[in-house]
């Protein structure tokens, strides 16, 4: 499977038996991803950026995420499955954020930052004694 920006789906392989598995975090997969994570966020932290900083050193989060990231296109994978096919920490996060980052900001990307005008330099805030 080709990745695909516009439907958010992004492929991920590495696992032990070198298939391609298709990810997707549609609004159902985000939204489960959110309730997970308000079991692990610390008071006001986004639940889902919870998971996320959690996903590469808790084995436990990262399967979550994946069962989050494949149930629409893999509806029948389970705990043990993914746990059979070990895909290594930092390309299965790797590929979750880049499927994450497709369903919330599309293909663009996040909007970029407005330019500085850098052909003045900015007013210094007046002194007390002005």
């Amino acid at each position: 499977m080709a990745e695909n920006p516009y439907t958010a789906e992004v492929s991920l392989s590495g696992g032990r038996a070198g298939e391609a598995w298709t990810l997707e975090f549609d609004y159902a997969a985000l939204s489960a991803m959110r309730a997970a994570g308000t079991k692990i966020a610390a008071a006001g932290d986004d639940p889902i950026d919870a998971m996320l900083t959690q996903m590469v050193r808790n084995v436990d989060v990262r399967i979550d995420v994946l069962l989050f990231g494949l149930a629409r296109h893999h509806s029948d994978v389970t705990r043990e499955a993914i746990i059979k096919e070990s895909f290594p920490a930092r390309p299965a996060a790797d590929a979750v954020m880049r499927a994450i980052g497709y369903a919330i900001w599309g293909p663009e990307g996040p909007p970029k930052e407005a330019p500085q005008d850098t052909a003045r330099p900015p007013t210094p805030p007046p002194s007390k004694n002005d």
